[in-house]
């Protein structure tokens, strides 16, 4: 960090009780079992779920690579990949960082921490479960939601007991209805359950029929991203910020504007996925009508971030949790932009059912999510353990292999995709699926690069990561600082 960390923890970006440094240690001893748990499997999660993207993108240009084992098909280790992603690190990472800022800006400590401890292990049990039975080919087959039914219902229970923890912090605390942050958060506690709870009834028990269905599975894999997600990820970065920077967010009038229009807005916006299939046109039109809604959620929380950060940019150069959190906001905006582009009819024509889908996706969950909750993890886990990181070079090297990996593949995407779907419109010269994927392969050839960069950023930031766990980290050091000359380093 740039700033010494007492000065950083007096910093109020709202109207928060006054914490001692004997009542930050007690909260943070409180967390220290759960959070680091949290995070430490999250991470181990990551690195499997990169390794199963990584050999899907192989098997995507070479079928017969790894061809004599079923379980590693294309066809599971794709959904393998996403679910080991979203259920493994995704989501347990988000709760661990959710838990440790609600704790802070209420000045609670978590009581009895050995249940969520021991919550975060059942949904581990669970996810293992839902990944080895995707990979021996029993997966439900919905976007997201391809574990078992048995496997939904493990991971409900364990989500709600670590759900009612946050819950008691939140009811007990002085500052949640002041916290930006806790708003988001709050959101997706309650939201995530009532995502995965109705999508467990209507398609795994009710069984919804015929397109129904399909709308059923797009509202929770739209759900899941903007619900969950986004509100995780702003609320991360609505703590960040003004905790690297010093200041508190510019306006909370903004906050409000961007929350509840963020909040009325998105579960409309489900609709786009299914344009040009068998549903009512007023249906996706709303869903269309929605997604341009969404242009005032993005532009009041971008505009917040910015006049937050206004004079304080070279804080990106020199903190990691504010680079991090950088980086993942301006993701965001261009995730949320070409989501609303994408939702037009006139450019989903050229783009449905190719690979900008999957390369807004990444934009969302690793671009914006993922580096937001690295910046939160790299904030947060020197209070656990009482020492700063070991290096600032592995800091750097774990960012900037992430950023032009996730940039690259991104890019790499969206281009073979528009490549794709013009191929597809043109049928005069393009007349069979071997050449439309001729034409775009060439791209994802290049995109291992990408993934390459992906994997390395995430070994240095596990080993990093392990070696503080081991006591490695330096405790009477200052916050880590990545650029010495801040004055050279303003952009």
């Amino acid at each position: 960090m740039s700033a010494p960390s007492s000065t950083i923890e007096a910093v109020a970006t709202v109207a928060v009780p006054e914490l001692t440094p004997a009542d930050r240690a007690a909260i943070d001893r409180s967390l220290r079992l759960p959070v680091l748990y949290l995070f430490a499997s999250a991470t181990g999660w990551l690195l499997l779920a990169i390794l199963f993207g990584f050999i899907a993108s192989l098997k995507l240009q070479s079928p017969e690579f790894l061809g004599n084992y079923s379980w590693l098909t294309y066809g599971r280790v794709w959904p393998a990949y996403f679910d080991a992603f979203i259920y493994g690190w995704a989501i347990p990472s988000g709760i661990g960082a959710a838990l440790w800022v609600i704790a802070r800006v209420n000045g609670v400590a978590l009581g009895r921490p050995l249940v969520p401890a021991i919550a975060a292990g059942v949904w581990n049990i669970g996810v293992a479960a839902g990944i080895l039975e995707i990979l021996a080919g029993n997966s439900q087959g919905f976007q997201f939601f391809e574990f078992p039914r048995y496997v939904a219902v493990i991971l409900f229970i364990s989500y709600a007991l670590i759900a009612a923890w946050a819950a008691v912090m939140l009811r007990e605390g002085e500052a949640a209805g002041e916290s930006v942050s806790c708003w988001y958060f709050s959101a997706a506690f309650i939201w995530f359950p009532w995502l995965l709870g109705a999508a467990y009834l209507l398609l795994t028990v009710s069984h919804v029929p015929g397109v129904m269905q399909s709308l059923v599975a797009a509202w929770f894999a739209q759900g899941l991203i903007g619900l969950w997600f986004v509100s995780v990820g702003l609320g991360v970065i609505y703590y960040l910020i003004p905790k690297g920077t010093g200041r508190p967010i510019y306006s909370r009038q903004l906050a409000l504007l961007g929350f509840w229009s963020f909040a009325l807005f998105w579960g409309w916006t489900s609709s786009t996925r299914l344009t040009g299939g068998p549903l009512p046109v007023w249906l996706i039109t709303v869903g269309i009508g929605a997604s341009i809604l969404m242009l005032i959620p993005v532009a009041t929380v971008a505009a917040n971030f910015a006049m937050t950060l206004r004079g304080s940019f070279h804080k990106i150069a020199s903190d990691p949790s504010v680079r991090f959190a950088g980086f993942a906001a301006a993701s965001w905006v261009a995730a949320s932009l070409l989501a609303i582009l994408t939702s037009l009819r006139s450019v989903d024509h050229v783009t449905h059912f190719t690979q900008v889908s999957i390369g807004v996706t990444h934009l969302f969950i690793f671009a914006f999510y993922s580096m937001a909750i690295f910046g939160a993890m790299y904030y947060i886990i020197p209070r656990l353990l009482g020492r700063e990181w070991f290096k600032a070079d592995f800091i750097q090297w774990h960012f900037w292999g992430a950023a032009y990996g996730i940039g690259l593949m991104v890019f790499l995407l969206i281009l073979s995709g528009i490549n794709q779907g013009f191929a597809w419109n043109d049928p005069a010269e393009y007349k069979s699926n071997v050449a439309v994927t001729d034409a775009f392969m060439a791209f994802l050839r290049v995109g291992g690069l990408a993934w390459l960069l992906l994997i390395a950023s995430i070994v240095v930031f596990a080993i990093h990561f392990l070696m503080m766990i081991l006591g490695f980290g330096n405790p009477n050091r200052g916050p880590v600082v990545l650029a010495h000359n801040e004055e050279e380093t303003k952009l």
